[in-house]
């Protein structure tokens, strides 16, 4: 459930506790809280470690229930579990603590009527037998149901929405004497009837039937229950029975065998779920949940945050560490030790290293990771409203992965001179795509640093409302910049826009995979792109120069050396003029990659007869999309006349390593504005999936029902090999001839295949 303190001021001095809900301090739109203090010794927590409750239960494996609804199951985001500090100001003093660590055992009971037992016996008294041989059925008026479990003892019963056989009153307790094997004497808190199969718990039965008063010990019923009696009293009050009543006290073990369960345990049943939906689990017990920090400019210290507290991310076995979120701002920036706020500036202010020392496994800024279960399971989307991200001079943020997201087409993500990310020796981020994650921008550009491997997807097309604005890495806002940016981690760096990705010559990074998603990737030399003029979209501009800084990496503060590049694009590839994109050493002749990625509908072409735009690398893959590509620019890329030449030691049609593959899609691929496209690998062309190519010269008149008519274009697939992997599907289009040329072999045209 959620607990909501809201003041204009707010200090928490004392222990406040949600196990595995939400703790929501101070308010952005009624009270509009100005600051927050967490005190020294104050526990803010929403852990369940150690803790062992009943949580509904299902029958069948397919649908969970709790207090008579079916339990909807949350994305592993954690973004309705946690802790949330709302306020301009937010003050967390050396001793306070909040708890937001995995753990906790929810066990499940669903009950199954049929042969072992009509009735639930948690919910109902026990059938009497009377000594002429009737039996008769007492109501829970008479003989209410209740539960004890031996151990430490709160005084009170917990306030649950799936109530037992009867509510017991607020500290109502039960004294019992001794006499029942596996139950001291002593005085218990009545618990509801749920409790009555946790680990040695007891069901009680108080017997109103029966006569009031002390009964001569505890005696074995032939059932497997024993009878005795116990005296009501009220906890911290002077109220109790004058005389003891009979209670039937019935040990899990033997509760067991009055009624049959389905004791599936809600973590079993998580990952049950997503076993047979084929998608990442949701969030369990054993997960760290989230830490947000919702800051409101406006903070009359001038910084939003003094951290001097301790956060607890840890997950228990199996679970993942949590994340901490930083948003409500419009604009954010970073300064380093020392560094005062910047004269003007109206956003929140933050200390990198606050953000540093809160232990998190993934620090966001700008958004709250979300995952819709029950509908996208496998996408990581995002919440929140930001236009402008600075990191300034000094501000060095580091965690196990950091994420950068703004929402505004009139903002940036912007890492100044001697700022920068730095995620090495911080361990495993909580999760990421190698567990079958695909992180979703929408509209708005996304900047990740990762120990893991993060499969972002290109931006959304920008609204007038909402977009991606520009991402500048190593951006100088003066002339007497000295110190580089600095970009690394041990596993991926990711930035994704369409507007303008600026990387300046100066920025050093090291990573093992580099992925740029944008809207468009438009690759030619200066005086070719100048040509186009207008006619070139915005997006990324790459060219052998701009290549060779991606490649270049660098593995000196022990960042390993770079193997894959992912270029991700929206609505195409195209090429101007002759140009060459080539990963190989030129004194080697080795790749420096493993594998360069391409993620794109479409490669379009401008240039004339004689130009040839070529890509040469180790293992080519190029993974298609779902999506049309973008519409071709009159007189712009995707009407050229020149030559595409591809050559490789592998091409691959299909998804790269790590795949995300989904066998309900197909992956089309489109060459437009090219005479001849050439494929050449020296080992094979395959495929790994379900999709297509289709090569043409020129696009013609568009037909409402068959879509564009298409003419000319050479497809020419020179290799050793031409093969595909189990059940992939690789259609090959060309619009006049499509070669096939074998190592050693006479080139023969394949007329059977054009289309």
């Amino acid at each position: 459930g959620d607990l909501t303190l809201a003041a204009g001021h707010i200090e928490q001095g004392g222990v406040i506790r949600a196990p595995l809900g939400m703790i929501r301090l101070g308010d952005e739109t009624v009270v509009n809280t100005h600051d927050l203090h967490l005190l020294p010794g104050s526990v803010t927590s929403v852990s369940a470690d150690g803790l062992v409750m009943p949580y509904g239960g299902t029958t069948d494996g397919i649908d969970y229930r709790y207090a008579g609804k079916s339990v909807v199951l949350k994305g592993i985001t954690a973004e309705t579990a946690g802790v949330t500090l709302t306020s301009r100001y937010v003050d967390v003093q050396q001793g306070a603590l909040i708890d937001l660590s995995g753990g906790g055992d929810l066990r499940g009971a669903g009950f199954v009527s049929g042969r072992g037992g009509s009735t639930d016996a948690r919910f109902n008294p026990l059938v009497r037998n009377a000594t002429d041989g009737s039996f008769s059925l007492p109501g829970l008026a008479s003989n209410p149901v209740y539960a004890i479990v031996p151990g430490n003892q709160s005084t009170y019963a917990p306030m649950l929405a799936e109530a037992g056989a009867v509510d017991p009153r607020i500290g109502q307790q039960i004294t019992l004497g001794a006499g029942v094997p596996g139950l001291a004497a002593g005085t218990y808190t009545l618990l509801p009837s749920t409790f009555a199969l946790l680990p040695g718990a007891f069901r009680v039965e108080v017997n109103g039937q029966a006569a009031a008063g002390v009964t001569p010990g505890a005696l074995p019923l032939r059932n497997g229950s024993w009878t005795s009696s116990g005296l009501m009293s009220i906890a911290n009050t002077g109220l109790r029975d004058n005389l003891a009543s009979q209670v039937i006290l019935t040990s899990a073990d033997v509760v067991r065998r009055y009624s049959q369960y389905n004791e599936t345990g809600f973590t079993q049943f998580v990952r049950s779920d997503a076993a047979r939906r084929g998608v990442p689990r949701a969030l369990a017990p054993m997960d760290g949940k989230s830490l947000n920090l919702y800051l409101m400019s406006g903070a009359e210290q001038g910084i939003a945050l003094d951290f001097a507290g301790q956060v607890l991310f840890k997950p228990a076995t199996g679970g993942v560490v949590g994340t901490a979120v930083v948003r409500g701002a419009r604009d954010v920036e970073l300064l380093g030790d020392g560094h005062r706020r910047t004269e003007g500036f109206s956003g929140v202010s933050l200390y990198a290293d606050s953000l540093n020392r809160l232990g998190a496994g993934r620090l966001t800024i700008g958004a709250q990771p979300a995952i819709d279960y029950n509908t996208a399971g496998n996408i990581v989307s995002f919440i929140g409203d930001t236009s402008n991200i600075t990191l300034r001079e000094g501000a060095m943020l580091s965690a196990p992965e950091v994420l950068l997201r703004t929402t505004s087409t009139r903002g940036s993500i912007t890492l100044e001179a001697g700022s920068g990310i730095n995620t090495l020796g911080r361990g495993d981020a909580p999760y990421d795509s190698s567990a079958g994650f695909i992180y979703a921008p929408g509209t708005a550009g996304l900047l990740v640093v990762s120990n893991g491997w993060t499969n972002v997807l290109a931006p959304s097309l920008s609204t007038p409302t909402s977009g991606a604005g520009d991402i500048r890495i190593g951006n100088c806002p003066t002339n007497a910049c000295t110190n580089p940016t600095l970009l690394y981690s041990n596993g991926s760096i990711t930035a994704a826009t369409d507007k303008q990705f600026e990387l300046d010559e100066t920025v050093r990074f090291g990573t093992r995979h580099l992925t740029l998603a944008v809207g468009t990737i438009n690759a030619g030399s200066a005086e070719a792109l100048s040509a186009a003029g207008s006619r070139v979209p915005t997006g990324l501009t790459l060219n052998q120069n701009v290549l060779d800084r991606l490649l270049r990496g660098d593995t000196q503060f022990g960042a390993p050396a770079l193997e894959t590049l992912s270029l991700t694009s929206r609505d195409a590839f195209n090429f101007y003029g002759s140009v060459s994109l080539d990963t190989l050493d030129r004194q080697t002749g080795v790749s420096k990659l493993q594998n360069l990625i391409l993620s794109t509908p479409a490669i379009y072409g401008l240039g004339q007869a004689a130009d040839v735009a070529s890509i040469r690398t180790a293992n080519l893959v190029w993974n298609g999309a779902t999506q049309a590509p973008a519409a071709v620019i009159s007189g712009g890329a995707g009407t050229g006349q020149g030559t595409l030449d591809i050559q490789a030691q592998r091409i691959e049609f299909g998804y790269g390593p790590n795949p995300q593959a989904s066998g309900l899609e197909q992956n089309d691929r489109l060459v437009l504005g090219f005479a001849n496209v050439n494929l050449t690998a020296s080992d094979r062309i395959t495929a790994n999936h379900k999709g297509s190519l289709a090569v043409y010269q020129a696009q013609g008149a568009f037909d409402p029902v068959g879509g564009y008519a298409y003419s000319g274009g050479n497809l020419n697939l020179r290799t050793p090999l031409l093969t595909g992997e189990a059940a992939s599907v690789n259609l090959l289009k060309a619009g006049n001839n499509l070669t096939l040329t074998g190592a050693g072999t006479q080139r023969r045209p394949m007329s059977w295949a054009r289309n």
